[in-house]
C-alpha cells in the first residue's frame, strides 16, 4: 500500500492516527508526486494531524497553500481557528467559531481575526465540492471548552450539561464534545467530583497532569480502589470507600462515550475510558472484554498513531527516577501514572485479572455480560499483562508490588 493509499484509507476509516499521517504526509510532499484530485483532502488531512501532534511549522505551510486555493472556505477558517488554538489564542479562535455558527444568517468573519478586511462565508469546501454545508464549522466549539475546564465548574455543571447536550443536538458528529459530556456526567456523580488540577489538553496522566473527570479518577487510583472494593468486599483495607452512589450518572457517561466510539471506531482511547466506567459500575466482565479489544487495536495493523504509546518511550527512565524496584507499596498510584495510554490499558487489565482470578469473586447480577470469562483464559491474559508491564517498566515484580499496594489501599 502506497503512502497516498494509506492516507486515503485512514480518511475513510476516520482513524485519528496523527503521528502516522504526519510521517506519511511528509513523505508524500517530499516526493513531489502529483496528487490529482486527492491533493486538497490530503493537505487538509496533513494540517489537522500536524496541529494534533504540535508540528506547527508543517501546519502553517499547508494552511498557506490551502488559503490560496480556497480563500473563502469555512473549512479553511476551521483550520485557522485550530491553528490559533495550538498557539493558545483561545479568544481569537472562539471569534471564528461563533461567527461560523452564524453563517446561515450571513455573519461576516474578520480575516485574520481583528483585521479590517472581511470575507463572506461562502465558497468551496476543501475536498468536499462546492457549497458544502455539513455542520463541520461547529465541530470545535465545545471541544475548545476543554482547553479551559475550570469554566465548567465556574458556570456550574448543572448549566454545562444542558448547554453541551443542546450543542450535540445540532452537531452530533463532534467526538470531543461527547467525550467532554462523559466527563461532566462523571464529575456530577456524588463522590466522584474532582475539579481539574491542571488545564486539560488531552495530556496523558503519565506526563504529570492529572487531568480531570475520568482521567483524574484513574490518576488518583479511585477507579482501581472502588472497583476492587465493590468486586471483592473485605479484601482491601479501603473498606471505608462506599460503593458508587445510586445517584450515579455513570450510565449517561457510558452512553456519551458509546457515541464517541461510533464516531471514532479505530481509536482505543474512548474505548479504554468506557471500559473504566464499566469497572467503576461493577461490570467487570464488560470492562475486561472491552480492554481486550483495546489491546487488539494497539496491535497491527493499527499500530501507528493509534498505538497509545506516546509518552511511554522514556518510561523506564521515569520509573527509575521514582526509585524503580525500591518504590514502596504505597507508591502504586505514582507507578501507574508515569506511563501513557498503553500502560493505562495494561494496568486496567491487571486490575481485571486480579479480580477475575480471585477465589471470592462473583459476577455482579447487573453485569451486561451473560457469561463469565474462562479461568484459564484469564490466567493466560494475566501472564501476558505481567510480561508486558515488566517489559515496559524494565523491572520484574512491578505488578506484584502494585497489587500489594492496591490491596493495602
Amino acid at each position: 500500500m502506497t503512502p497516498i493509499d494509506r492516507l486515503s484509507r485512514l480518511r475513510t476509516l476516520s482513524a485519528r492516527e496523527s503521528p502516522e499521517v504526519v510521517k506519511l504526509g511528509k513523505e508524500v510532499l517530499a516526493s513531489g508526486v502529483k496528487l490529482g484530485e486527492q491533493e486538497w483532502p490530503v493537505r487538509e488531512q496533513i494540517t489537522m494531524a500536524a496541529l494534533d501532534v504540535g508540528d506547527i511549522q508543517l501546519a502553517e505551510s499547508q494552511i498557506t497553500i490551502l488559503s490560496r486555493r480556497f480563500p473563502s472556505s469555512p473549512r479553511l477558517l476551521i483550520l485557522q481557528a485550530l491553528h490559533l488554538e495550538s498557539l493558545g489564542k483561545y479568544t481569537s479562535a472562539r471569534i471564528i467559531y461563533h461567527c461560523l455558527l452564524g453563517k446561515r444568517e450571513g455573519v461576516e468573519v474578520p480575516r485574520g481575526v481583528g483585521g479590517g478586511e472581511k470575507e463572506q462565508l461562502e465558497g468551496v469546501g476543501i475536498g468536499r465540492g462546492e457549497g458544502t454545508d455539513d455542520g463541520s464549522e461547529g465541530v470545535r466549539v465545545m471541544a475548545l471548552w476543554k482547553g479551559e475546564p475550570d469554566e465548567c465548574f465556574v458556570q456550574g455543571i448543572n448549566q454545562a450539561i444542558p448547554l453541551l447536550t443542546h450543542y450535540l443536538h445540532i452537531f452530533h458528529s463532534d467526538p470531543d464534545a461527547w467525550s467532554l459530556l462523559a466527563d461532566l456526567y462523571v464529575v456530577s456523580t456524588p463522590g466522584l467530583a474532582s475539579p481539574p488540577t491542571t488545564t486539560h489538553t488531552g495530556t496523558d496522566p503519565g506526563t504529570g497532569a492529572r487531568g480531570w473527570g475520568i482521567d483524574a479518577l484513574f490518576a488518583d487510583g479511585t477507579i482501581h480502589l472502588r472497583t476492587l472494593h465493590n468486586a471483592l468486599p473485605g479484601t482491601s483495607s479501603s473498606s471505608s470507600l462506599a460503593p458508587t452512589s445510586t445517584d450515579s450518572y455513570i450510565p449517561q457517561a457510558q452512553t456519551s462515550l458509546a457515541q464517541q466510539i461510533l464516531l471514532e471506531p479505530w481509536t482505543p482511547r474512548p474505548l479504554a475510558r468506557f471500559a473504566e466506567l464499566s469497572l467503576l459500575s461493577g461490570d467487570i466482565e464488560t470492562g475486561y472484554g472491552t480492554l481486550l479489544r483495546c489491546v487488539e487495536m494497539m496491535s497491527e495493523p493499527f499500530a501507528g498513531g493509534n498505538d497509545p504509546s506516546a509518552g511511554d518511550g522514556d518510561l523506564q527512565k521515569v520509573y527509575a527516577a521514582l526509585g524503580g524496584a525500591g518504590v514502596g507499596d504505597d507508591g502504586w498510584r505514582e507507578v501507574m501514572r508515569v506511563g501513557g495510554w498503553k500502560t493505562r490499558v495494561w494496568w486496567d487489565l491487571a486490575l481485571c485479572t486480579t479480580i477475575l482470578t480471585h477465589p471470592s469473586y462473583r459476577p455482579s447480577p447487573s453485569s451486561a455480560s451473560t457469561s463469565s470469562s474462562p479461568l484459564k483464559q484469564v490466567q493466560a491474559v494475566r501472564k501476558l499483562v505481567v510480561r508486558r508491564l515488566e517489559a515496559l517498566y524494565g523491572a520484574s515484580g512491578v505488578v506484584e508490588r502494585w497489587e500489594r499496594g492496591l490491596m493495602s489501599g
